[in-house]
């Protein structure tokens, strides 16, 4: 496990983007969790859409005052490979999960679980499919929560995949999906929970540029700021479709012969798909 350490944030900086009422609601559920340590557990500190939201969340919560320590597991290619799998399949690709599969995948698991024996944390948070396992790993207190938050649509899965990992998560004290319609009907938890999805308004992403800065920073990329253009921000998986939009590029380009097409993503450590595409 390593510990990822994240830029203090203000959480006074966010008031102009809610209510009064929202401020003080959040005010007094952190304020009811004030004492109480928190352990974030992902499998990647950049490039993905999780690492991007607890880039933010943590240190929000840290300036609320919640003692949060944000924690990437360990893993090799070997491991990225099989848990890329995991994520493609729990929305549905077909493919079979081999034995050499499983045992990579627990593998880990059990060896990042080994590095958490000691821990003191009150409440667990384990993010996406890489990490589920852990809990299997160690010993149940009593006195220690521990949260599945799943970021993708597991509304349609491969069966394989989702019945070997439905047993793990069942052991969660609570989970939390992004919507209700992505979860498999006729699954049972404990304590499940909608979180919808949100951004970060100040992070470098969303900061509103002037027109001539965006043409700028275009520029330097190749891009003509006064042509069209076609773009798709995201990773580089199937689940985006970069093909269908080169598909698309090609249609339109028949068409509006000055148009542009920019893919634009980052790649995360865990994703060793991305490099393929």
């Amino acid at each position: 496990m390593e510990l990822v350490h994240v830029t203090p944030k203000n959480f006074n900086d966010y008031l102009p983007f809610m209510d009064a009422a929202v401020a003080e609601e959040i005010r007094t559920l952190a304020a009811e969790l004030a004492g109480k340590k928190i352990a974030m557990i992902n499998a990647t500190a950049f490039g993905g859409g999780v690492a991007e939201k607890l880039h933010s969340l943590v240190p929000l919560l840290k300036d609320l005052g919640l003692a949060v320590d944000w924690w990437v597991m360990k893993g090799d290619y070997d491991f990225y490979q099989v848990t890329k799998q995991f994520h493609n399949r729990l929305q549905g690709q077909k493919g079979e999960l081999t034995e050499e599969a499983v045992q990579i995948y627990l593998d880990y698991n059990r060896a990042n679980a080994e590095q958490m024996k000691g821990w003191d944390y009150e409440i667990i948070v384990v993010h996406d499919p890489q990490p589920a396992a852990l809990i299997n790993y160690l010993p149940r207190n009593g006195w220690t929560a521990w949260i599945w938050r799943c970021h993708i649509d597991t509304s349609s899965p491969n069966p394989e995949y989702w019945n070997f990992l439905y047993d793990y998560i069942q052991q969660y004290d609570a989970v939390i999906f992004t919507a209700c319609n992505f979860v498999k009907a006729g699954s049972r938890f404990n304590n499940l929970t909608l979180i919808t999805p949100s951004i970060d308004p100040l992070s470098v992403k969303n900061i509103k540029l002037e027109p001539e800065q965006a043409k700028g920073i275009a520029c330097r990329f190749g891009i003509d700021g006064n042509r069209p253009l076609i773009t798709q921000i995201s990773r580089f998986d199937p689940w985006k479709d970069p093909l269908g939009v080169i598909e698309v590029y090609k249609i339109v380009k028949k068409e509006l012969p000055s148009v542009q097409l920019a893919l634009v993503g980052s790649m995360a450590t865990d994703d060793p798909e991305g490099w393929d595409y």
